[in-house]
């Protein structure tokens, strides 16, 4: 290779910087499911570009690699910078554009469940992210030649795909970054090879034969191992790794059967995609109601900035009590509706407590000897354990022709009720003014400080501030069940008038919301549209997104239903519960994560808590139709509510494991995988960790051969020979000469015939290397080192080889050496 510019193409080490990004690329291109699409794909390949050109054109240039590295970084900056001005106001510095990028991408992560719709603040991050993380094993493999510690961010970023994702990793990602690794360690092993015999000691003779077998067979050795460990790795790591759950409406992971796998989140985001889509059961059971409503979970009445919030603490909170008390149930009898008592038995129950899964209204439960506390304020059950089979007994509405004409009616406040000088007000001590009736029932009260509460026929109360907003609320101090998220607040208000028209009962105003919403108009779908962008040039809020779009899934549909029976002074809270699933030979129903789902609850004078549909039919079935004198007609029998897609299994059979869920079922690997999963992180971070010191050997070991003169090389592999059998317990003597070292060793070791010469071939190229005239060969120097370290090794206790390998002294020396006031090892460069 005498062309130069041939020999600096080979120093600038393309084809190595390529392999080192090609690798990272591999393992990180899992990281793309977890958002809707790849825009970055493009800009990624320009960026990495960019920093391979960078560093390989300034290491052909021969400079410290700090120099590379300082190239790289500011080529990388230069396209990430290029990119976001490109998608940010012109007027703004690349610096600043960057920053505005990072904080809206940051905010899609903590905002949207995967997969994520790719706004541009998103896509920045993970452009930024892959591209800094090639950049880090670039450095390590090819700028530092230190390919086997490039090997450790690969295979964290592999990891974190597979734990990330939520699911098992495709075995091929991993391989395909595997072989690239491989080869880039390849491509080096054979680099050094020609620059150890076409070097520095070209201008001697050297024994190149045996100095290739010797290296290629380790080589050889060397690939085999990784190799075949990157495929165990891959097949067996993705499926062992704890996966972290998205931010989804069910959180967990999520059907395997047994109690306690399964719950529904504390909050719903609404600008999150429902990514459970799993077909594994989570609650069996058998019912007299041939078609059962949902199995409601939870509910929440506040939503705030995209979120329904919890209601209070999971398992305690101001409005517990120890009774099961359904609105509905109370108010069914008083408006005349008829009802139906069902009852469900649950065979396998695979929701994890405090939360379960039950038909609404409830009127009683049978847990055994579970504890449980209801809360009247969002009508759910939280249980002290999760049982594995319970009873629950319900009430379904009787079919009518139409509702009592009460039914729907808007609630007048209960004073009206009375001729107004029949009223009293009596002031307290404080200052409070309570109006009653003749009867002694309170109707209305005015606090001292400008709170005017009025009391409605419906149960509600009317709370109306100094500042002249108005609260609809349960009880005391409970949440505005009024309240209309203000970033929508105008949209929503304004489509749920167009919709009301002149309709006054509540019925008819909620049954033209949910007619509206379930019209062709709107698409169910499990993946939200992209963003849009409003008037301010931000992107819609969630409500107003999907009320544009018209795209989304349950959630959405419920939500938007809320708000504007909210916006028409109704009412309303959101419901999260399991559409009823489907039903086997046997009559028992199946009910797989697949099937959860969201729904509006509106509070309906004469009805209490009514369940509406506004999610379209493919998904959640025939909705509920209730007629009002305005629309005679009769109520339809309601029809199966198909889950979105059939279990893969075979049709349910009754429950064999004595009441205990499905427990039995799961396999040994299932019950322990999350364990095992951490255990072999652990087990890969000790490993790291113990490959420090014997990389950072080889690593010294490495450059006190490089590009020095032929005696040098010949003093390295002496160190080399004193410091492995160091390892193995044979110390050398202090101030000895090559001989007396060799006749040491010799009394020390008590070689066979093949390593005593090996040790005497040594000693003789050691003492021409220091006193003859003409620097000898390097030879077999190598070879005859490895034949006595290992005669050595062959006869020590597997305690002190374990010692050698984990803990070898050129490793040790070379870490001292990067403590400060630390003098490197003599045979270092």
């Amino acid at each position: 290779m005498n062309d130069p510019w041939v020999t600096a193409l080979l120093r600038g080490r393309w084809v190595e910087s390529l392999l080192a990004v090609t690798a990272l690329v591999a393992v990180s291109w899992p990281l793309g499911e977890l958002v809707s699409t790849r825009p970055w794909i493009g800009p990624l390949f320009g960026v990495l570009l960019l920093v391979v050109a960078a560093g390989s054109l300034v290491r052909m240039a021969r400079v410290p690699a700090w120099l590379v590295l300082l190239a790289q970084v500011l080529a990388l900056l230069s396209g990430l910078a290029g990119w976001a001005q490109q998608h940010r106001p012109a007027d703004e510095s690349a610096l600043v554009a960057m920053s505005a990028l990072v904080r809206q991408g940051i905010g899609t992560i903590q905002t949207y469940a995967v997969p994520a719709p790719a706004t541009p603040g998103l896509t920045f991050v993970v452009l930024g992210s892959i591209a800094a993380l090639a950049l880090v094993v670039e450095a390590l493999g090819v700028t530092l030649r230190a390919g086997a510690l490039a090997g450790i961010p690969l295979l964290l970023v592999s990891a974190g795909a597979a734990s990330g994702s939520g699911q098992a990793l495709d075995p091929r990602y991993f391989l395909i970054g595997a072989a690239a690794w491989l080869v880039l360690l390849a491509q080096q092993g054979r680099s050094r090879l020609e620059e150890e015999q076409d070097g520095p000691q070209a201008a001697v003779s050297v024994d190149r034969a045996a100095a290739a077998r010797g290296n290629h067979h380790r080589l050889g050795v060397t690939a085999r191992v990784m190799g075949l460990s990157a495929l165990v790795l891959a097949v067996v790591l993705p499926g062992m790794l704890p996966h972290l759950p998205p931010t989804v409406l069910v959180d967990g992971r999520s059907g395997e059967g047994a109690p306690g796998t399964v719950s529904f989140t504390d909050t719903l985001d609404l600008s999150q995609d429902l990514a459970d889509r799993s077909n594994a059961p989570v609650i069996r059971y058998r019912t007299d109601d041939s078609s059962p409503p949902p199995l409601r979970v939870m509910s929440s009445l506040t939503y705030a900035d995209g979120q329904w919030l919890p209601v209070g603490d999971a398992t305690s909170g101001p409005f517990r009590e120890p009774f099961l008390s359904p609105m509905s149930t109370l108010i069914y009898p008083e408006s005349g509706i008829e009802s139906t008592p069902r009852t469900m038995t649950v065979t396998q129950n695979g929701m994890r407590a405090p939360q379960l899964a039950m038909p609404y209204p409830a009127s009683e439960v049978d847990l055994g000897e579970v504890g449980w506390t209801w809360d009247p304020l969002s009508e759910a059950m939280h249980v002290d354990s999760a049982p594995g089979t319970y009873e629950v007994r319900y009430h379904e509405m009787g079919a009518l022709e139409t509702l009592p004409e009460e039914v729907g009616a808007p609630p007048e406040p209960l004073a009206d009720r009375y001729p107004p000088d029949t009223l009293v007000n009596e002031t307290t001590e404080d200052g409070a003014v309570f109006t009653t009736t003749p009867d002694g029932m309170t109707v209305a009260m005015m606090y001292p400080d400008g709170r005017y509460e009025t009391y409605l026929s419906d149960g509600t109360t009317v709370v109306e501030h100094p500042d002249g907003t108005l609260q609809r609320t349960f009880g005391y101090g409970g949440p505005n069940t009024l309240a209309v998220d203000p970033a929508s607040a105008g949209v929503v208000g304004d489509l749920a008038a167009e919709l009301a028209g002149d309709r006054t009962n509540q019925i008819d105003v909620a049954l033209e919301i949910q007619r509206y919403l379930r019209s062709p108009e709107f698409s169910y779908s499990l993946t939200l549209a992209d963003p849009v962008e409003g008037p301010d040039g931000e992107p819609l809020d969630p409500i107003s997104h999907f009320l544009a779009t018209k795209q989304g899934y349950c959630t959405q549909f419920a939500t938007a239903m809320v708000m504007m029976a909210r916006a028409q002074g109704i009412p309303a809270r959101l419901a999260v519960g399991f559409l009823p699933g489907s039903r086997g030979l046997d009559g028992t129903r199946t009910v797989v994560a697949s099937d959860a789902h969201a729904w509006p609850e509106l509070f309906i004078t004469g009805l209490g808590w009514t369940r509406f549909e506004p999610t379209p039919g493919q998904r959640s079935g025939t909705a509920p139709t209730y007629a009002t004198e305005g629309q005679q007609q009769e109520v339809p029998t309601p029809q199966e509510v198909p889950s979105t897609e059939e279990p893969t299994a075979a049709p349910a059979v009754p429950d064999t494991t004595g009441g205990m869920g499905a427990g039995g079922e799961e396999s040994w690997f299932e019950r322990h995988a999350e364990t095992i999963g951490w255990t072999a992180l652990s087990l890969a971070a000790v490993v790291a960790l113990a490959s420090v010191v014997p990389l950072a050997g080889r690593w010294h070991r490495w450059r006190s051969r490089r590009g020095r003169s032929p005696a040098a090389w010949i003093e390295a592999e002496w160190t080399a020979l004193v410091d492995g059998l160091a390892d193995l317990g044979v110390a050398p003597p202090p101030a000895a000469t090559p001989r007396v070292l060799r006749d040491h060793y010799a009394r020390q070791i008590q070689p066979d015939a093949a390593a005593r010469d090996a040790l005497d071939r040594a000693t003789d190229r050691l003492e021409s290397a220091r006193y003859a005239a003409r620097t000898p060969e390097l030879g077999t120097m190598r070879e005859d080192v490895r034949r006595v370290v290992e005669w050595q090794r062959g006869r020590v206790t597997r305690r002190r080889r374990l010692l050698a390998t984990l803990l070898p002294t050129s490793g040790r020396t070379q870490l001292g050496s990067l403590l400060p006031g630390r003098r490197p090892h003599p045979a270092a460069p």
